[in-house]
């Protein structure tokens, strides 16, 4: 049960006489009602209740026990009002003022109030004067919300929120844990008016609320049982939070644990057999170098060895550490002319970086024309290309080519030379996507180099144990998802 359903049971049990037994000696309900009842007349032309109106309100909720009485709320209180209904002149300060914000967290909160004059503030407490041991409740937006004005502090207070003066003080807290329960939440529902941005309780309706009350004795008894039950409630709200907080960070988590293991060669078992990463990227290098005399591919400026320190973790002996550079052709993508309308709706998929997807890319939104892809410097992609988004929001979010595609400039394609996995090398990226986040520069616009891509260190595996290890982490990570659907 979520902590705010075991809080509404209790309350519920409360109002309903049956979280604790009642006392034979607990003084009779209708001497206390008596008592009210002559404090109010001895009251006279000071009580101040809205003008009655039959709410609809008739019928008692349900059982009580045979030494409580239901009665309605405007029976116990000697004034029902609301604050202010124009808004103030606000003053740097002065007295307090506080709306429905001031209260909506179930606590009276001076923080972030407005203030006025203490000339205004003395015409408004003619009217509606909060005091110690008085009931605040919203009647506008977080409907009902009570709070028990526990200080002296003088302050007036906004339309927005309800004022009850209680004939008995003694009854404050009691009153303010009835208004809390599903009981009162279910009356106010049934009267409550509902706006075209917000909904509110008409004061008229506030008297005719009922009440299940009990002795005083067990009033206190009840509020007893209540505040150690919250003090347990407390305890399994916060477990409650750490759980919740676990369940959603745990597919994040076992994830990344996941990645790390298998980029450090600890998920999959070595195999001598396999040929060793030096020999498959002499390989590479010699296909890099074919491209390169056939004048495919342009020959870039030579990386230079990897330094010690920017080696981030251990590799097998069989794997080989190199640079995103020595793996694959890298080349960001372009966005052709807008104003330029012979350049778009063509046949030729053109994606941008919120079409990345972390998995593989089924579908483009746009189009662009052979003629663009003639006359601008966009490229196309083959099929199996592996996409990284470098500006934004979206850095290191990743892509597979299901399709022959071009994209704009804040795309990085890397078309693998041969030996090269492209799970692998996607797998690898998602891995470290932390890293290109934080090495992306800029202010509002934050983004990653092609350069810093390419110069990026690289854990080569021979290609299959590339083969296993991807094969490896889609299991696993298939198995989570399955735990997560529970």
């Amino acid at each position: 049960m979520k902590s705010q359903k075991l809080i509404n049971s209790i309350l519920q049990h409360a109002v309903e006489g049956k979280l604790i037994p009642q006392n034979t000696k607990d003084t009779n309900i209708n001497e206390t009602l008596k008592e009210l009842s002559n404090r109010k007349k001895s009251l006279g032309n000071s009580i101040k209740l809205p003008k009655k109106y039959n709410s609809g309100l008739d019928e008692t909720p349900y059982e009580i026990p045979h030494n409580w009485k239901w009665v309605r709320l405007g029976e116990l209180s000697r004034k029902i009002t609301d604050g202010v209904h124009k808004r103030p002149k606000y003053t740097n300060d002065g007295v307090p003022f506080l709306s429905v914000k001031n209260i909506s967290s179930g606590v009276l909160s001076f923080e972030e109030t407005r203030f006025v004059s203490i000339e205004d503030h003395k015409k408004m407490v003619e009217r509606c004067d909060p005091e110690k041991g008085d009931i605040l409740f919203c009647r506008i937006g977080t409907l009902g919300k009570p709070v028990v004005i526990e200080t002296n502090q003088e302050f007036s207070i906004f339309v927005s929120v309800g004022l009850i003066k209680l004939i008995d003080n003694r009854m404050s807290n009691f009153i303010k844990l009835v208004m809390e329960s599903p009981m009162f939440m279910k009356q106010i529902n049934q009267v409550k008016v509902d706006g075209s941005h917000t909904s509110k309780i008409n004061l008229r309706d506030v008297p005719n609320f009922w009440i299940p009350l009990p002795p005083l004795e067990e009033q206190q008894r009840i509020l007893n049982k209540v505040e150690k039950l919250s003090i347990k409630i407390e305890e399994y709200d916060n477990l409650e939070r750490k759980l919740t907080s676990l369940d959603d960070t745990f597919p994040i988590k076992i994830e990344k644990s996941i990645l790390q293991y298998a980029m450090e060669g600890k998920l999959t078992p070595q195999i001598t057999s396999d040929e060793p990463a030096k020999i498959l990227y002499k390989r590479i290098s010699d296909e890099k170098n074919h491209l390169i005399d056939n004048k495919t591919i342009r020959r870039e400026k030579a990386s230079p060895p990897l330094k010690a320190e920017e080696i981030p973790f251990e590799i097998p002996k069989s794997w080989k550490w190199v640079r995103l550079g020595d793996i694959g052709r890298w080349g960001a993508g372009s966005t052709p002319s807008r104003s330029n309308p012979l350049y778009y709706s063509g046949d030729i998929p053109w994606l941008k970086t919120g079409e990345l997807n972390d998995g593989v890319i089924h579908q483009s939104n746009e189009h662009i024309t052979e003629l663009a892809l003639e006359e601008t410097s966009v490229k196309l992609n083959p099929i199996g290309s592996v996409l990284i988004a470098m500006y934004g929001a979206t850095i290191g979010k990743l892509g597979i080519l299901s399709f022959e595609a071009t994209t704009n400039q804040a795309c990085c394609a890397c078309i693998p030379y041969k030996g090269i996995y492209n799970k692998f090398l996607f797998y690898y990226l998602m891995s470290e996507r932390n890293t290109f986040i934080n090495a992306a520069e800029g202010g509002a616009q934050p983004n990653i180099s092609r350069s810093k891509i390419i110069n990026f260190p690289f854990p080569l595996p021979p290609f299959k144990e590339q083969q296993r290890i991807v094969e490896k982490i889609e299991e696993i990570l298939n198995q989570v998802d399955k735990l997560n659907s529970f």
